[in-house]
């Protein structure tokens, strides 16, 4: 190796460096002018950010009501404002037609509003709510205990399709205050996700979902006897007005004729599960008219009651109707599209004992949902939004296999949600056959 000897020589270095000297006047204007640069800009952007030309465009109702609805319940929406709107750096939200903005949301979203199925619903323009069918609209309620947000509304959206066309569509489809959404996770951000399952964690417990994966749920479903029970805390949920699926309302989109409320699904789902092979005991009594208070409480008893007389069951279904709700009246119909049909979009929600209430199995309840979730989404794409996990108990404390199951939101219809039903029970099943086949 050669050595080098002597004095380095700095020939390409500017003179007054190679001198160690920098003269202050000649490198403080350049820094002005850049920090006058930056100013200028973040100036330009501020007033833009605060001009009507992106205020016009943004629905806050759309992302209070949503967020509200997927993650927080009854917590607070302020950072729900214009400058989180604008300035976050997360899940990109694409609307429909109707609200053509194009906005970064916050961290906390549940997950992209996606334009699905615009070559079939040809574009989305709004019309009179006086050209729609009537109705009254409520602001969304924080529940306690319930999973649920009441609320009513006007429902529906309106296709540009030619008048015949209009005609022979669903009123759900023509109403200017119901905006169809299909709930997809943009990113694993904000989740806990493993697997292509999603989890909303609304507690302070840390999930990983590939372990909950690896555990076999903790379901005995060799039994002759039921092994399934289906109930309803809110039993008088129903649907939009739709069709032939008119009824006599009892409260704000509720009702209790069974043959369109929540029950209905219930039926539905029981059906396919018997055919199946597996016992399953429906109760189909309304616990939430006509009080809602204390419908929990008083399906708790229920609950166990049927338990103690029939201790083989293993599963407890608590079915549901969501409701997503604006502060100015709209509300949202989750669908999705399989087979050409349009299906309400469900939802698992899985409770933990982090409110105070006794309830130290909730894990295996969780282990059977992420598989449930996981079959779900392998059969059927989109059908299912993602898990939601929350600090209330919802009476899942009385077996190994507790979930509730919301079929849709109040905007979807009665047709919709059957649609859903018969998806779901087909993939339930089809998780129960794998279970039992290894016991």
């Amino acid at each position: 190796m050669t050595e080098l000897r002597g004095k380095p020589v700095f020939q390409r270095l500017p003179r007054r460096l190679r001198r160690g000297r920098v003269r202050l006047g000649f490198v403080l204007p350049k820094l002005l002018f850049l920090l006058l640069g930056a100013l200028v800009l973040r100036l330009f952007f501020t007033l833009l950010g605060q001009s009507s030309f992106l205020w016009e465009r943004i629905d806050t109702d759309f992302f209070e009501s949503v967020l509200s609805s997927e993650l927080w319940s009854s917590r607070s929406t302020e950072v729900l404002n214009p400058n989180t709107i604008c300035l976050a750096q997360s899940a990109v939200l694409t609307s429909l037609p109707a609200y053509e903005f194009r906005m970064a949301a916050d961290d906390e979203f549940d997950g992209e509003f996606s334009p699905f199925g615009i070559e079939t619903w040809g574009e989305l323009k709004n019309t009179d709510a006086e050209d729609a069918s009537s109705g009254e609209v409520s602001e969304t309620t924080a529940l306690g205990d319930s999973v649920d947000s009441i609320s009513s509304g006007d429902e529906s959206l309106q296709s540009s399709d030619t008048d015949s066309n209009t005609e022979n569509s669903s009123s759900v489809e023509n109403d200017p205050n119901v905006r169809s959404v299909t709930i997809i996770p943009s990113s694993p951000a904000g989740y806990d996700y493993g697997e292509g399952v999603y989890i909303k964690n609304e507690t302070d417990y840390s999930i990983d979902v590939g372990s909950y994966l690896n555990r076999k749920p903790k379901l005995d479903l060799t039994s002759d006897d039921p092994v399934i029970l289906i109930i309803h805390t809110h039993a008088s949920e129903a649907y939009y007005p739709d069709g032939e699926d008119i009824y006599v309302p009892t409260d704000t989109e509720r009702t209790d004729d069974k043959n369109y409320n929540v029950v209905r699904v219930g039926d539905e789902i029981t059906e396919l599960i018997e055919e199946h092979g597996y016992g399953v005991i429906h109760i189909r009594d309304i616990f939430d008219y006509p009080s809602y208070s204390g419908s929990y409480t008083r399906t708790l008893k229920v609950i166990e009651s049927v338990l103690e007389e029939n201790p083989t069951i293993q599963i407890v279904i608590d079915i549901h109707r969501d409701a997503m709700v604006s502060a100015s009246g709209s509300t949202y119909r989750t669908i999705t599209e399989i087979e050409e049909e349009m299906a309400a979009q469900i939802l698992l929600v899985v409770g933990t004992d982090e409110g105070g209430l006794k309830h130290p199995n909730w894990r295996e309840n969780l282990t059977l949902a992420v598989h449930l979730q996981k079959r779900l989404t392998e059969d059927y794409p989109l059908l299912a939004r993602p898990i939601n996990l929350r600090s209330e108990r919802f009476n899942q404390h009385a077996t190994f296999g507790s979930f509730i199951l919301e079929v849709g939101t109040s905007s979807n219809t009665l047709k919709e949600a059957l649609y859903s039903a018969r998806l779901f029970a087909s993939s339930f099943c089809n998780l129960l056959d794998a279970i039992a086949s290894e016991q």
